[in-house]
Parts: structure tokens; C-alpha cells; sequence
């Protein structure tokens, strides 16, 4: 591992980087039902790399600012894999239980180990309030 390109330092390696997105699909001309607020983000670190999709209807549910407030709110004393289940606690709390909790139609995480030709190993599906892990 090149330290240099290690942008967030971690126990057992680190984020390389951090890429993020969004999209908007436009629902009802009246009341907007039916729209689509995407956000997807990629945290690539040097042996996991996540990626999020959080989909829901009448706004964004993140911004970059909120995402780079908690990445920078980590622990660094963190390995990879617990800084994934981290971010899936920050996901749940912060996202899962907001007012917007039954409008939310799809949030999940899926990481990849890049030491296996990037199989997914992991998947956070959010639905409502209730969360569902799978390592």
C-alpha cells in the first residue's frame, strides 16, 4: 500500500477515495409523487470498496456536506470492515429514523472485497425503519 494516495487512514489500510453523485426523476407535475432522488457515493479504501445507493422520493436525502461531516466524524482506529458497518449504523440512525422514514424506497450499501475480483460480501438494505445486514 502507497500511504500517499491513502486520503483517511484506518487501522488495517484506509480510503483512497470518496466519489459521489446524484440524479432526479421528476414525478407528478403537481405534487411531485413519484419522483426519484438518487444519490450514490463510493468509497473506494485499499482492500473494501462501498457502494451506496440511497433512493427516495421529494428530495435528496444527503449532501457531499453530510457525507464528508460523518467520514470525517470516523474513528480512524478503525479496520475497514467495521468502518463499513460503522457507516451502516450512521445510515440507520441518522436516515432510517428520520421523518422520512416511509418514503424512503431503497437505501442499501454493498461492498466489495477487492482481494476476490470484487464479489459483493455485504449489502445494508434499509426499508422504512427496518434493517437488514447480510455479511
Amino acid at each position: 500500500m502507497n500511504d500517499q494516495h491513502v486520503i483517511m487512514p484506518l487501522k488495517d489500510g484506509g480510503i483512497l477515495s470518496v466519489d459521489y453523485s446524484t440524479e432526479e426523476h421528476p414525478g407528478c407535475e403537481t405534487c411531485d409523487y413519484g419522483s426519484k432522488y438518487i444519490d450514490d457515493f463510493t468509497i473506494d479504501m485499499t482492500t473494501l470498496k462501498a457502494d451506496v445507493r440511497i433512493d427516495v422520493m421529494y428530495e435528496h436525502a444527503i449532501s457531499e456536506n453530510w457525507l464528508m461531516r460523518r467520514l470525517l466524524s470516523a474513528d480512524r482506529n478503525m479496520t475497514e470492515r467495521e468502518f463499513v458497518d460503522w457507516l451502516g449504523s450512521v445510515l440507520t440512525e441518522e436516515l432510517g429514523h428520520s421523518y422520512f422514514a416511509d418514503i424512503y424506497s431503497d437505501t442499501k450499501i454493498t461492498v466489495h472485497d477487492k482481494m476476490t475480483i470484487d464479489n459483493a460480501v455485504f449489502e445494508l438494505l434499509l426499508r422504512g425503519d427496518k434493517t437488514i445486514f447480510k455479511w
